[in-house]
């Protein structure tokens, strides 16, 4: 697979637009938009990074295990919503029949969509973990192109759906409750990350002017997007929708990001004009990252088997602030485990994944 070596941050002024121009943009557009959202708590969420010529040639294995060894993960596999026992090494199937399945914060709920594209609806099916076969369906009028993410603290979800300007190219962020009613809506957002503490969403988002024309691309940070306060900070520009970073994911503390930017894992600090530091490198795709809870290690899929359009390969797991960027081996010989860190079942076997736009890694 094709992978840009030139660094993709910033550009020499008058090529794409000025930082202020689009940090205008952006707080007009979205703010406009956010204003009309339900004044309630956020969720946790998906995040930033990026990389130099220089950081790919520097690179290393990771070498050691991971630090933090406790704790579950959670991932899709397929059609089950699947749990990994880091410490024992077990994998166990919560529940099968659905795809792309997203939890709670409080862990306590997980859902899953399925739209219709004849009557342009999605139903989204909200189960109880402890019992999963006790489930309620919500009826949205939108078709959604992302899994739906709970806000904690409130019955309210976010998601991207199609774009109500531009169907066939470009998604929306929207926010809807259990009735399934669409309470707001942000043009043109890629992808997006509600922070843990629910006061901030990280979107990646195309700009448009008043005409509704595209003037930039950026990932930004929305302050207190559902109170009086709001602040947009424009934390990197991009040159175009499909150059915007995909998968993000806020860290624990609040105060980072991952992200998957031309195929490899990024983190930045989410503070305006952060510059983004690449973490893996490698000959495939690295994507649907998450944070260990002590905020010091990603678990990714590694689609070293090639199965990037599908969104499947081998949980792997590297540590979020490496000195250099780190290399992601390529799959070993009968699921074996290509590195000393890679998370594997009791017999030695890797785990995969498949379809898990969310994972969650948890005490």
């Amino acid at each position: 697979m094709k992978r840009d070596t030139d660094s993709p941050y910033g550009s020499p002024a008058g090529e794409l637009m000025s930082r202020r121009r689009l940090h205008s943009a952006l707080r007009r557009v979205l703010v406009a938009a956010l204003l009309v959202m339900t004044a309630s708590s956020c969720s946790f969420g998906q995040g930033p990074g990026s990389v130099t010529e220089a950081d790919q040639t520097t690179g290393s294995g990771s070498g050691t295990p991971p630090a933090e060894t406790a704790g579950s993960v959670y991932y899709s596999s397929a059609d089950h919503l699947m749990r990994y026992d880091v410490a024992a090494r077990t994998e166990s199937v919560v529940f099968d029949g659905g795809d792309s399945f997203t939890l709670s914060q409080e862990l306590d709920e997980f859902a899953w969509h399925e739209n219709d594209f004849f009557t342009q609806t999605t139903r989204v099916h909200v189960h109880q973990l402890a019992t999963p076969s006790q489930a309620t369906t919500i009826e949205l009028s939108a078709i959604l192109e992302s899994s739906p993410e709970f806000v904690p603290g409130a019955d309210l979800f976010g998601a991207l759906a199609r774009s109500s300007d531009a169907p066939d190219t470009r998604t929306d962020f929207v926010l809807f409750d259990d009735r399934g009613q669409i309470s707001g809506r942000i043009p043109h957002v890629k992808d997006f990350s509600f922070s843990p503490d629910g006061s901030d969403v990280l979107i990646s988002a195309e700009a448009l002017d008043d005409e509704g024309k595209a003037i930039g691309w950026a990932l930004a940070v929305v302050q207190d997007f559902h109170g009086a306060d709001q602040q947009t900070l424009t934390i990197s520009e991009f040159t175009g929708w499909d150059d915007l970073p995909v998968d993000l994911a806020v860290a624990p503390s609040s105060t980072e990001a991952v992200f998957t930017h031309h195929d490899h894992l990024h983190t930045v600090a989410l503070r305006e004009s952060a510059s983004p530091q690449q973490v893996t490198r490698s000959d495939f795709a690295e994507i649907d990252a998450a944070w260990s809870p002590d905020g010091g290690q990603l678990i990714f899929v590694a689609t070293a088997e090639g199965a990037f359009d599908v969104g499947c390969g081998e949980l792997r797991i590297a540590p979020a602030h490496p000195p250099a960027p780190v290399v992601v081996p390529d799959a070993a010989w009968d699921d074996a485990p290509a590195d000393p860190s890679q998370p594997v079942s009791g017999d030695g076997k890797v785990i995969h994944a498949c379809d898990s736009e969310s994972m969650y890694w948890v005490r």
